[in-house]
């Protein structure tokens, strides 16, 4: 559903989508759940940036994930170097 938008609305659609089976459960940093796994059992903020990250690539943007003490969340890019920061159900984007 997200492809072939701009950047801010891509990262609102990828949201909008996360919304739907969004379950916040606290998750050993050791596991890297898969999306049918993170579907089921839900994840944190951790899980959460990471599945951000592999769809914002998959849809050719640029992404990362940063890490702070005690939480992670994603960033993504566009080549023109306007970002948009997700953070579990949370959006903020550079040109808004």
């Amino acid at each position: 559903k997200c492809k072939n938008l701009s950047l801010i609305s891509t990262a609102y659609c990828l949201k909008d989508n996360l919304k739907t089976i969004y379950k916040y459960k606290e998750t050993d940093d050791k596991q890297n759940l898969t999306f049918e796994r993170l579907r089921e059992r839900g994840g944190d903020c951790r899980d959460y940036s990471f599945l951000y990250f592999r769809l914002a690539n998959k849809l050719n943007y640029t992404g990362l994930t940063v890490g702070v003490p005690r939480h992670r969340f994603a960033v993504i890019a566009d080549d023109n170097g306007d970002y948009c920061i997700l953070d579990q159900l949370i959006v903020k984007c550079s040109k808004e």
